[in-house]
């Protein structure tokens, strides 16, 4: 079993400054080249879907790098190829892509054979960017694995899209010979050069809105386990919403639906499928709440 882990955000900024490969941290200092999403709608567009595919691309890779980690190696192989094919596309049309705005992912972070790993799964118009994922929880079962925290984190993205196919073909090679080790360092390059530094929230607003998004994405997914972590995430937001004193409705609002989350979190404990059922749409309600809260706050 692989002990390499995806970089804490401080290792990630040191790794980008001092170390990081050079490829990876010269497509960092040339921002300026890529083409401003402002400038066209043409333009507006083609960012977008690059921005997509790439979401696609890291989405299969990390989706790779859990599977190669839990031992599901065929599995792992067809994801590495489905990203590869996508990162030959972008290569054609964006040989670099810099995220103008932070870049939302869905961490996850388990704990197996004494090791804690971080898992970085993209999320795309309010969707997590991973396919097969009931391979992965039945995966996740069968190893015994246990889930320690899920979280939506916003990160500066900065990639150099030859680099990310070379490693792509590395893998290739590697996950062919059956070589995991080999195969999991290739993967993890890219991670490591793709995101610059992580983001803070400064916005609670935003915080929860995004944590409800991902704890969505988890029960549609019947992944209840790590929507109680991606919920908590969101009662923390409602927490500092609380304790800011600003606009005395949303603080009001702020703490019963943090009594609300709470209660659902609770009830996603017990294997009631009626329980389930309803807590999508619950969801759904509190995340089109807090939209509405910003809004307003913006107006």
């Amino acid at each position: 079993m692989s002990t390499r882990k995806l970089l804490t955000t401080a290792a990630l900024v040191t790794l980008m400054i001092g170390a990081a490969t050079p490829s990876f941290a010269e497509a960092a200092k040339t921002q300026t080249n890529t083409p401003a999403a402002s400038s066209s709608g043409l333009v507006d567009a083609q960012y977008e879907e690059n921005l997509r595919q790439a979401g696609s691309m890291l989405g299969e890779i990390g989706t790779a790098r859990l599977l190669l980690d839990l031992g599901v190696v065929p599995d792992a192989q067809n994801h590495i190829q489905r990203a590869e094919k996508i990162a030959a596309e972008l290569e054609q049309n964006a040989p670099e892509i810099i995220a103008h705005d932070t870049f939302k992912l869905g961490k996850s972070t388990y704990k197996y054979n004494g090791d804690i790993k971080d898992y970085m799964i993209p999320v795309i118009d309010d969707v997590l960017t991973v396919k097969d994922f009931e391979v992965l929880v039945r995966s996740k079962k069968n190893a015994n694995v246990d889930e320690v925290d899920n979280s939506m984190v916003r990160y500066k993205m900065s990639m150099n899209i030859k680099d990310v196919h070379k490693f792509l073909l590395d893998a290739q090679e590697k996950v062919a010979k059956s070589d995991k080790e080999g195969t999991l360092r290739a993967l993890d390059d890219i991670y490591q050069g793709a995101f610059i530094e992580e983001a803070a929230y400064d916005n609670p607003y935003l915080a929860v809105n995004d944590n409800l998004v991902l704890a969505h994405n988890q029960i549609t997914r019947k992944n209840y386990g790590e929507a109680r972590f991606a919920l908590n995430h969101a009662v923390l937001g409602l927490k500092n919403i609380e304790k800011s004193g600003e606009g005395t409705p949303n603080v009001r609002d702020a703490k019963r639906m943090s009594e609300e989350i709470t209660a659902l979190q609770n009830e996603l404990k017990i294997d009631d499928p009626t329980v389930f059922e309803k807590a999508e749409q619950k969801v759904q309600n509190w995340m089109k709440e807090v939209r509405g809260w910003m809004e307003t706050r913006r107006s």
